[in-house]
């Protein structure tokens, strides 16, 4: 009897995955930057944005379920936010300089100092390299010495022994617990 390898079903060669189709680039643009002749370049709903760009919403909906088209909405995204804080610095500066508020100034100035530290080179305990890191966390913090006391005490306190009478049984007592 011969045992041959198991084979797979499917084919072993690599699919290029469908390029996303224009009009659906057409309306994550839309959604992600807005219309173009809008001076407020609001972001468009993607039912709106469909609708310009000439897709069926249902059509969008299946087509934002796709792994390449939600990458695309994240990069456009992630771009468009990288536009938008280019003039943080200018903005920043503007504060700095001509803000009547002594705190604003302040803290523009520490947001500078923060953004050029950011830029800088990658501090040594935060690079990612090969090797291992351990990090050791008490589970518990230390707990505090018990209180000892001395059994002789270095000194006595003579007080008056004082007695206190017995309470009186209230009536509504259970007569098992009576003394």
């Amino acid at each position: 009897m011969r045992n041959n390898p198991l084979t797979a079903a499917g084919s072993r060669e690599l699919k290029r995955p469908h390029p996303i189709a224009p009009k659906v680039r057409e309306a994550v643009r839309l959604m992600v930057y807005g219309r173009l002749d809008d001076s407020d370049s609001k972001p468009l709903s993607f039912i709106e944005a469909a609708r310009i760009a000439g897709v069926a919403p249902d059509h969008m909906r299946r087509y934002l379920d796709r792994p390449d088209v939600r990458a695309l909405l994240f990069r456009e995204r992630r771009a468009f936010r990288a536009a938008i804080c280019a003039g943080n610095e200018g903005a920043l500066a503007d504060v700095r300089d001509k803000c009547a508020n002594a705190m604003a100034r302040v803290q523009a100035v520490r947001a500078l100092q923060e953004l050029n530290e950011a830029d800088g080179p990658p501090d040594a305990r935060s690079a990612a390299g090969p090797g291992i890191t351990i990090n050791i966390v008490n589970a518990k913090p230390r707990e505090a010495p018990p209180d000892t006391i001395d059994a002789r005490p270095s000194r006595t306190i003579a007080a008056p022994c004082v007695t206190l009478p017995e309470p009186a049984p209230s009536p509504d007592m259970n007569p098992i617990f009576k003394p």
